[in-house]
This record gives structure tokens, C-alpha cells and sequence, in this order.
């Protein structure tokens, strides 16, 4: 099975500066908006909103996702689409791009990690007086 994924619609926004408040991420995935299968393919459309809670990003995005593979899986894999069961390693694959792909929008507005980073190491010292990381 093949998978890829195109981007047709990208909107993210600054609605306010940061707080000390902590902020949680709101993730909604609407999947397939539409769907066919063309030529050995299996094309659906989705949209992912990301918001935040307080308001203080929002990311929009549209795309396509075309799944290639035998004849019956496509046809099993649309009737999970159909009735509301899609393929789980289809969604984990789409909502870990989406979120990547909204960490990336948000590194460009100046928006910092929602993650929190490891401290930096601190450098210790050895018999001698010299500085080392451990």
C-alpha cells in the first residue's frame, strides 16, 4: 500500500500574544469530505482544524489523500470510509502529518513549542577543575 498526501488549502493565524496561562490544543480531523477511486487509487479529501484554548492560534488545513493498492483493498478501505470506520494506520499517518505540519505553521508566527523541551545538560566538574557534560 502507498500512501501520499497534498496540502490544498494552508491557513494559520496569531489571534493574541502568549499568556502564562497553559494552553491546550483543540485537534479536529474531518475525513473524507469526498472520496472516489481513479485509476487504481483511492482519493479522498479532508479538513483538520487546530485551535487553541485560550484563543491563541488557529490552523486550517484542506488536502487530498491518495491511497494506492490492490483492487479489493481499495474497496475495503472505502467501505470503511463509507461507513464511518476508516482505516486506523490511515488516520494515525494523517493526523501525525497534520500536526506536524501545524507545528511548523506555528515555529513561523513565532508561536514556541506547546511541548515543553528538556533542560539543557549542566556541564559538571571532574578532579582536574575541567568542565564536562554528562
Amino acid at each position: 500500500m502507498k500512501v501520499s498526501l497534498t496540502y490544498t488549502y494552508i491557513h494559520a493565524e496569531k489571534l493574541s500574544e502568549p499568556t502564562g496561562a497553559q494552553i491546550n490544543v483543540n485537534v479536529q480531523l474531518t475525513f473524507p469530505t469526498s472520496m472516489n477511486i481513479v485509476g487504481g487509487e483511492l482519493v479522498a479529501e479532508f479538513l483538520a482544524n487546530v485551535t487553541s484554548v485560550p484563543a491563541f492560534f488557529t490552523v486550517s488545513l484542506k488536502g487530498r489523500i491518495s491511497v494506492s493498492a490492490s483492487e479489493g483493498e481499495l474497496k475495503e478501505l472505502q467501505e470503511g470510509l463509507k461507513n464511518g470506520r476508516p482505516d486506523p494506520q490511515i488516520i494515525q499517518m494523517l493526523s501525525s502529518n497534520v500536526l506536524f505540519e501545524t507545528m511548523l505553521l506555528l515555529r513561523e508566527l513565532g508561536i514556541p513549542p506547546s511541548l515543553p523541551l528538556p533542560p539543557p545538560p549542566q556541564p559538571q566538574r571532574s578532579e582536574d577543575g575541567r568542565h564536562y557534560f554528562a
